[in-house]
């Protein structure tokens, strides 16, 4: 799906972009398979997951809301005119520290047992190539726009509780 503007171009897909020359920014959708949030939801006693995969670091936009503030400001905001922003999390957390966190909030008891590389079926494993981190920052936005997030960390761990509920 493509959406466009003259200032602003929307392309869903997995991984993340952005054109200093053009201007367009690329925003992403993360499939739920990556944060391995259907084994939380299914209550499973244990998540096999690859080393690297759990010592990833991979910064994101969680919610919709926040992702579209943040443009909103950008596209609004005369002084963005030939800027680039990440709009992210303040502090890059590890996938197996989000996945915990998410994981407290749905009350699950399991554990996660770390997996040397190579060592998973393909099938439970997280097709990404996890030998650098993504960290990206969004200190830019943040200083010259003013950019806060409407929900925080915990808010959006209490977010999947809620849905794990009405689903």
């Amino acid at each position: 799906m493509m959406l466009s503007s003259p200032r602003l171009r929307f392309k869903w897909l997995v991984g993340c972009c952005g054109n200093s020359d053009t201007g367009f920014i690329s925003i992403v959708v993360i499939v739920q398979h990556y944060f391995k949030l259907k084994p939380l939801r299914d209550s499973r006693s244990v998540i096999l997951l690859d080393e690297g995969y759990a010592n990833w670091l991979w910064t994101h936009g969680y919610i919709m809301e926040d992702v579209a503030y943040g443009i909103a400001l950008a596209v609004t905001d005369e002084r963005a005119t030939g800027r680039l922003y990440n709009i992210t999390e303040p502090q890059t957390r590890t996938m197996l520290d989000f996945i915990h966190a998410i994981g407290e909030q749905l009350n699950w008891k399991g554990m996660i047992i770390q997996v040397p590389y190579g060592h998973l079926p393909d099938e439970l494993g997280i097709p990404l190539h996890t030998e650098q981190n993504i960290i990206v920052e969004s200190i830019r936005i943040r200083e010259e726009l003013g950019y806060r997030e409407a929900f925080s960390f915990e808010e959006v761990q209490e977010i999947f509780r809620w849905n794990d509920l009405v689903r």
